[in-house]
């Protein structure tokens, strides 16, 4: 065939995986999950072991001990990557997570004198580098999450004059990183594909869901504490209805399973939420 013309032969890639062959362990799903919660319990006993030999009350001292099990479950996770060779095993995944939750309690160990810009902030530079340094597809939509909320906690400071613009400026924002993702993909290296990809699919959902009317309106209801209709809520019926199409026809039109994948996903969630809100045969 014409498109087999640049691609190698069987006998090519067989000689390939011969002498580079893959030395990562990446067992199957249920056994990385198992080994998740095994490395998930061992943390959480050592984390409690050490709070009981220390004695840790005060919140200067459940700090001090967050960091040191920060410190711990990062040094942990690169040696076990370099002798062990784990990638997606559930035991790399688990300790990055914790090294993640160790850094917040590191905050939140003091409630009340909590900076939430700041916080978000810390825990987005934290799993930025978790993802770029273990290729990690879960981090990386982190990452993307709290740069997100710290635009929106940004937006909120403003005061109520700026409420009314917050969709459409969370819309505007996460469209500038969907197409910087875009751009960047093309150049990135081979082995960031699938977190590229991962990070891409998540922005194509949340764009829709920060048009989304039902959104919208539970976010008026806890912000404003305003029930009751949305305002410009037909531009949100718009978005609501048009996004999912928008991604259908532009999957077909460039033949991407992606965008087709993700916009028929987002058609069912435009039925529910029209039916949340009107009676569509009931019978």
């Amino acid at each position: 065939a014409a498109g087999d013309a640049f691609a190698i032969s069987k006998d090519s890639l067989h000689k390939i995986d011969e002498d580079y062959p893959c030395r990562l362990y990446t067992p199957h799903f249920f056994i990385a999950f198992a080994l998740w919660l095994l490395t998930a319990i061992a943390v959480i006993f050592a984390g409690f072991l050490v709070w009981l030999l220390t004695s840790a009350e005060s919140s200067e001292a459940v700090s001090a001990l967050c960091v040191f099990m920060a410190c711990l479950c990062y040094f942990l996770l690169e040696q076990m990557i370099k002798i062990k060779k784990y990638y997606n095993a559930g035991v790399d995944n688990a300790l990055q997570f914790f090294i993640l939750v160790f850094s917040a309690g590191i905050f939140l160990s003091n409630y009340e004198d909590i900076a939430w810009i700041l916080f978000n902030g810390t825990l987005m530079i934290i799993s930025a580098w978790l993802c770029l340094r273990f290729n990690d597809s879960f981090m990386a939509v982190l990452s993307c999450a709290f740069l997100l909320l710290c635009i929106f906690l940004s937006l909120l400071r403003l005061g109520d004059p700026a409420l009314a613009s917050i969709p459409f400026v969370m819309m505007l924002m996460i469209a500038l990183l969907y197409f910087l993702i875009i751009k960047v993909k093309k150049r990135a290296k081979f082995i960031y594909e699938k977190t590229l990809t991962t990070l891409t699919i998540f922005l194509l959902i949340l764009f829709y869901a920060t048009g989304n009317y039902w959104v919208i309106s539970e976010m008026q209801l806890s912000l404003l504490d305003k029930p009751g209709p949305v305002s410009f809520g037909w531009v949100f019926w718009m978005f609501t209805s048009l996004i999912p199409i928008l991604y259908i026809v532009y999957g077909v039109v460039k033949k991407d399973l992606l965008h087709i994948r993700s916009g028929l996903f987002l058609v069912a969630i435009t039925l529910l939420t029209y039916k949340y809100y009107f009676t569509l045969l009931p019978i």
